[in-house]
């Protein structure tokens, strides 16, 4: 049976394009899309061999309907004849009309993107166009994405061919996914009246995992699609982790000759602070208890804000002292240091209100707050605390340059802690 197969492949040039095959044929066949077209028969014809537009050719339909076609009138100009075309080029050709409504669209959707505003909104009734612009789903689909392209062609002109900080940062996102956002920034300002160093967000990549390795190619794909060269890159600015400073020190020093790697002083800062809190063992129990007391308690949450209206400017709940995240737990243990005396009152009310159905956390804060003595060292461990942590991370995030800033905001807080009356040893001793 192998006998009567043609294993031998067919012969002919694949990588021939239909307007190659045109320009061999330029007087009766055209090219629309990607199809080499016959202008006499309006049929395709097989661009890839030329056997077969040579067969073609010879055919008498063809010559039949060739004749006919120069005998038309107006076929000199070639007006009269009519060329058939694909239903792809066809839909994309612009007419009169569309160009300004692609630009009204265009426009809108600059604006919405600008002013966060969802497009969602064009379909909303009260809004009427007069049928100049699509629906939601037509902008996002046709006119959102070339809107991204030419922010990010911007975006890129403002970093390219100038010397930049190259800015990373990895997080996780709802679905436990690696999520990796490179930055670059400007060193030299872009508008000589503002002092400020603009950052612009190149590329957000999505990580299989988080090491060194992964974050040093997906830095390297970024700057060569960017266009950034590697010498231009003065600065690599990373948080303090240690696959961080091996990424740069393996892999992107030897490609980077002129760039020094800097960690993110806010966020040693942060660690400073984690490691800072935890001796404060009185403080943590009772940052714990009062958020306990509110845990799936709205009824408590209710009345706590009933409470504390009449008694502050701004209203609010307590902050949920989360340790793993950034500054919560000082911004916690900051708004109970102003509010320290307000709670205990709440505290002793909700123990008159709930009688012996009290939770336990709620007995606890009772128990403490009653004591002169316990809420003296409360509020003076939170005082401690609060003043010197939280001014510095806000220092360190600025976004001006604070070379001189950050080296005597850590010679102050030093010299805060050695003069401070309260010391570690003390509140221990306590």
């Amino acid at each position: 049976m192998d006998k009567f197969l043609n294993l031998q492949k067919a012969k002919c040039a694949r990588l021939v394009t239909a307007h190659q095959r045109h320009s061999e044929y330029p007087l009766w066949t055209h090219v629309s899309g990607s199809k080499l077209f016959c202008t006499p028969c309006n049929k395709v014809i097989d661009h890839l061999r030329k056997s077969s537009a040579d067969s073609h050719r010879k055919s008498a339909d063809h010559r039949s309907k060739e004749d006919k076609m120069k005998e038309a009138p107006g076929s000199d100009g070639g007006e009269a004849v009519k060329k058939q075309r694909t239903l792809v080029s066809a839909m994309n050709k612009p007419s009169v009309s569309t160009q300004p409504r692609n630009d009204i669209c265009n426009e809108l959707v600059s604006v919405f993107a600008a002013a966060n505003i969802p497009l969602s909104k064009v379909d909303h009734p009260a809004v009427e166009n007069g049928g100049a612009i699509p629906q939601a789903h037509q902008l996002q689909e046709c006119y959102l994405k070339r809107e991204f392209s030419n922010k990010k062609e911007q975006v890129f002109k403002k970093v390219v061919h100038k010397p930049v900080a190259i800015i990373c940062d990895e997080m996780s996102d709802d679905t436990a996914r690696f999520v990796l956002n490179i930055l670059a920034a400007p060193l030299k300002p872009l508008n000589a009246d503002v002092d400020k160093v603009q950052s612009y967000l190149l590329d957000t990549r999505f990580l299989s995992a988080t090491n060194h390795s992964t974050v040093a190619t997906a830095i390297i794909e970024c700057l060569v699609s960017t266009g950034i060269k590697f010498t231009d890159v003065n600065t690599v600015n990373t948080d303090n982790a240690a696959y961080m400073k091996k990424a740069f020190n393996e892999i992107l020093k030897g490609l980077m000759p002129n760039a020094t790697h800097i960690t993110c002083m806010a966020h040693i800062m942060s660690l400073v602070g984690e490691a800072f809190r935890k001796p404060f063992n009185r403080t943590n129990k009772f940052m714990k208890a009062a958020n306990a007391i509110f845990w799936h308690a709205n009824a408590r949450k209710a009345r706590y804000l009933r409470f504390i209206t009449p008694l502050v400017n701004s209203p609010k709940m307590p902050p949920n002292p989360i340790a793993t995240r950034w500054n919560c737990w000082f911004e916690a243990v900051s708004y109970h240091e102003k509010n320290l005396q307000h709670f205990a009152t709440f505290v002793a009310e909700e123990m008159e209100h709930c009688g012996r159905m009290a939770p336990d956390s709620l007995v606890y804060l009772n128990d403490i707050l009653c004591s002169e003595s316990e809420r003296q060292l409360i509020q003076e461990e939170m005082s401690f605390i609060v003043q010197p942590i939280i001014t510095a991370t806000d220092v360190f995030q600025s976004q001006r340059p604070i070379a001189m800033t950050a080296w005597s905001k850590l010679i102050e807080i030093a010299d805060q802690f050695s003069s401070c009356h309260v010391t570690l040893q003390d509140v221990e001793r306590h």
